[in-house]
């Protein structure tokens, strides 16, 4: 009895995240036709896509389905390993090999789109997995008493309580320490491997197919192969690059394992900003020790390969000189060349007075310049044939050499 609720449990958890599936599972079973869940995991995907091809671009529906995939692939293996006529034991296991399962198929991917892995999935699982299906039934009940224009308070209380329950513990789970291990980078084609690598596994330990295991170890050392290269391309890396933070200054000189990064004081308190817009691409280039430095408010700042004093920035080689509304010395400045110019501000200047000035190779107009002001600036430089590259226009800037 408890094998066959762990059976329907799984089907509703597969339901929850997406219809096509639970209802070709449901109408297969209803005509009492045996059927095969790659089958109706391919059917259902295919329906998707022939109603909205662009749905394959969804992460939801690519984690999604390869977390059905992992449990129709894992589950019976992973059940399998314990057998107990403990109830306990014989609730909770089957719950954990569905987590593992379904967690295994959405590691790589999940790893390469949010850089984290979550350490508590089994604990987490165990409370939501059983509420998952207690909250269909409860949906499911609401939905028929609308239908039958029975609608009393009291009756949803339940579904209200269970969701509250899931959220809650989720959320507690997720505030204990190391709840996730972060930063993890994955570029598509370690995600690939790492995906021919179950597929090897699966093959060799489930179908009995031994010359796989070739296929996994090639894998694995390609693998260990591409992450070296890729630490070690990280490590003489040297990078520039302006974000495109609407109304912000935001400016990472990137060093290896260190950058310099230069903001205005209300970036550098915007915690949340900072972790969408600008940390996933120093976990991209392997970056684990920053030094902010607050834009207009520090007179000068050495180190190994940079020197800074406003507006005038050394970094490995490259000059870089910044332009903002405080550029008094502008008038008094001699000719000079620069690797780049940062116009960034209100920018109260005209192009020609900064232009006709100073002898820069590439100009960049960062995304705190007002959009009609940074319009007017490419304007000038394209009708003078100057580089010019507006982020608010073209996205962030970037220079790596």
């Amino acid at each position: 009895m408890l094998k066959g609720l762990m059976k329907k449990s799984t089907c509703l958890l597969a339901g929850l995240f997406f219809g096509p599936l639970f209802s070709l599972v449901a109408a297969g079973n209803l005509m009492k036709r045996s059927s095969e869940g790659y089958n109706i995991l391919a059917v259902a995907a295919f329906l998707q896509l022939w109603i909205n091809p662009y749905e394959i671009t969804q992460v939801g529906f690519q984690l999604s389905y390869l977390a059905v995939l992992g449990i129709f692939a894992f589950y019976r293996p992973f059940n399998e390993i314990i057998e107990s006529r403990n109830r306990i034991v014989a609730w909770i296991w089957p719950v954990i090999a569905v987590s593992l399962a379904a967690q295994l198929a959405t590691s790589p991917l999940a790893s390469h789109y949010f850089n984290m892995f979550p350490v508590y999935f089994l604990l987490t699982n165990l409370i939501v997995v059983p509420l998952a299906g207690l909250v269909i039934y409860l949906a499911v009940f609401l939905l028929l008493a609308g239908a039958l224009d029975i609608i009393l308070y009291w009756m949803a209380l339940p579904l209200k309580w269970s969701l509250e329950l899931m959220r809650g513990s989720v959320e507690m789970i997720q505030s204990w320490p190391g709840a996730v291990i972060e930063p993890i980078f994955l570029t598509g084609s370690q995600v690939m491997l790492l995906y021919l690598i179950l597929m090897a596994v699966f093959a060799f330990l489930v179908l009995n197919q031994r010359r796989w295991i070739f296929v996994a170890l090639g894998s694995i050392i390609l693998l260990i192969s591409l992450s070296a290269v890729r630490h070690y391309e990280n490590l003489r890396n040297h990078e520039i690059i302006v974000y495109n933070i609407p109304g912000r200054t935001g400016l990472d000189m990137i060093r290896g394992k260190n950058a310099f990064f230069i903001t205005d004081s209300i970036f550098k308190a915007d915690d949340k900003k900072i972790s969408f817009q600008v940390k996933p691409n120093r976990i991209a280039e392997g970056v684990n020790e920053i030094r902010t430095i607050e834009s207009g408010r520090f007179d000068e700042y050495i180190a190994k390969g940079t020197w800074i004093k406003p507006p005038f920035i050394f970094f490995e080689g490259k000059r870089i000189v910044m332009i903002n509304d405080q550029c008094k010395w502008l008038k008094n400045l001699n000719a000079k060349a620069f690797d780049l110019g940062i116009i960034s501000g209100s920018a109260k200047i005209r192009p020609e007075e900064i232009i006709l000035k100073i002898t820069v190779k590439s100009w960049i107009i960062d995304s705190s310049v007002p959009f009609y002001k940074a319009s007017q600036f490419a304007s000038y430089c394209r009708d003078n044939n100057i580089q010019c590259h507006s982020v608010r226009h073209e996205g962030a800037y970037v220079m790596k050499w």
